[in-house]
């Protein structure tokens, strides 16, 4: 599963247990399942998170490196104080900048994901857990 696919299954997962009356008319073996599959997928996404931490890390460099090369460039044809401002007009280092930005959105989003998905599965574990109790106590009625 791509991970496009894989955050869209997560977020469908999400949407439904956002509906109170679903859950609560969900038994045990479904919520299992369910958080079983959460974190199948949440362990695909930690191998993702860390690569786009990786390359949200490299676009940073990027970033600074051609920042550095703008400003030099910018020092070359006029002073310190207008370089300082220049910089920001280059056109590689205001694409580097954005290319540092859309990696940084994508490693947030992934690492938030995967934060959630563990929060899901505990809840889906507690909901588990509830539910054995009723069950339990219905038994010694």
């Amino acid at each position: 599963m791509e991970t496009k696919e894989l955050l869209e299954a997560i977020q469908h997962i999400n949407r439904k247990f956002s509906d109170a009356k679903w859950v609560k008319g969900q038994n045990g073996n479904v919520l299992s399942y369910t958080a079983l599959k959460l974190a199948a997928m949440k362990a695909y996404l930690v191998d993702e998170k860390e690569d786009a931490h990786k390359k949200m890390l490299e676009a940073e460099i990027e970033m600074d490196r051609e920042k550095a090369v703008a400003y030099k460039k910018a020092m070359a044809e006029s002073n310190a104080t207008a370089a300082k401002d220049s910089k920001y007009a280059d056109e590689t280092f205001i694409e580097a900048r954005k290319n540092y930005a859309a990696a940084k959105v994508y490693y947030e989003k992934l690492k938030s994901v995967v934060a959630d998905s563990h929060d899901m599965i505990e809840s889906i574990r507690s909901r588990i857990i509830d539910l054995q109790g009723a069950r339990k106590d219905e038994g010694i009625r």
